[in-house]
C-alpha cells in the first residue's frame, strides 16, 4: 500500500509541477517510447492505446494469420521437376463392407446356434465371438426376431438368453 501511495504522490507532484494533466501524458508517452526528456515545442497528448495494451487478436484471426504465413511461404510447384498427380482408384461400394447375403446370414445363425452349448447363462456378444468369430450384431438380433433366444439390456449391456424349445 505504501508503494502505490508513493507513486501517487509523485504523480501529483508532477502534475502540480507541469500544471496540467496534458502535459504529463505527454511525459508518460516520451517515456513509454523511450526518451527520457521531451523535445521543447513538442507536448502532445498521450494516446489512449499507448498507454493500454493492445488486445490479443482471436484464435480464429491468429490461425488466418500463422495459415496466410504459411501459404506464403510455400513455393510455388516447378512444372519441370513436380510429380504428376495420380488419381485415386474409386472404392467399392463407396468404401463400406457389403451386407451379408441371406445365406450367409442363414449359415451365421447355425453356427451360433450350434454354439449355444458351449456358451454361459446369459451370455453376452462378446462370449459368442469368441466361439464363432464370424458374428454381427445382426446375427443375434434375427435369433432373437426368430424366437431362438431372448434378450434384456442394451448396447453394452445386452444379454441373452437360449429360449427352451
Amino acid at each position: 500500500m505504501g508503494i502505490i501511495k508513493q507513486a501517487l504522490d509523485k504523480v501529483d507532484a508532477l502534475a502540480a509541477e507541469l500544471g496540467g494533466l496534458a502535459e504529463l501524458a505527454a511525459i508518460v508517452e516520451l517515456k513509454l517510447m523511450g526518451s527520457e526528456k521531451p523535445q521543447a515545442g513538442r507536448w502532445r497528448p498521450a494516446k489512449l492505446e499507448i498507454l493500454t495494451p493492445a488486445p490479443e487478436p482471436n484464435r480464429r484471426a491468429r490461425r488466418a494469420a500463422k495459415a496466410g504465413k504459411r501459404a506464403a511461404a510455400k513455393k510455388p510447384a516447378d512444372p519441370k521437376t513436380a510429380k504428376p498427380k495420380t488419381e485415386k482408384a474409386p472404392k467399392a461400394n463407396g468404401g463400406r463392407k457389403p451386407r451379408a447375403t441371406e445365406e450367409e446370414m442363414a449359415k451365421r445363425k447355425a453356427d451360433v446356434v450350434a454354439a449355444f452349448p458351449k456358451l454361459p447363462v446369459p451370455f453376452a456378444k462378446a462370449d459368442v465371438m469368441k466361439l464363432v468369430p464370424d458374428v454381427e450384431s445382426r446375427t443375434l438380433a434375427l435369433l432373437v426376431k426368430d424366437g431362438k433366444l431372448t434378450q434384456r439390456g442394451e448396447k453394452k449391456n445386452t444379454k441373452y438368453w437360449v429360449k427352451a424349445a
